[in-house]
């Protein structure tokens, strides 16, 4: 399952935080959040917070470009590796190898 499904349905970006509220939606201004609540804090962290929140179709679109380079790079990463494993069989690096794909391959399952 696509971690991402359970945000599929949110009102579209861009939002924006206006005092304590948030505010969203294509056309009309629709309350997303009111961050004031009984026991808040201060007025300036009830802003603060609607700005966080209102960052939020950011932060997630930024999320899934790096989860997407994260995982290209993986694929490069082990590409790299079949090749440099290739090249130890074949007898085509020098000393060494064994530690240089270890050291890949630990990179690789973290």
């Amino acid at each position: 399952m696509d971690y991402y499904t359970k945000y599929k349905g949110f009102t579209p970006g861009p939002w924006v935080a206006g005092g304590v509220n948030v505010f969203g939606g294509t056309g009309a201004r629709t309350t997303i959040a009111n961050t004031t609540c009984a026991g808040s804090l201060t007025r300036d962290t009830d802003e603060k917070n609607a700005t966080l929140i209102a960052d939020a179709p950011i932060l997630l679109e930024k999320c899934r470009q790096l989860e997407s380079l994260l995982c290209s790079s993986k694929d490069y990463v082990d590409s790299v590796y079949q090749e440099a494993c290739e090249s130890a069989r074949t007898g085509e690096l020098a000393n060494g190898a064994g530690e240089l794909l270890d050291a890949i391959a630990s990179a690789i399952d973290h």
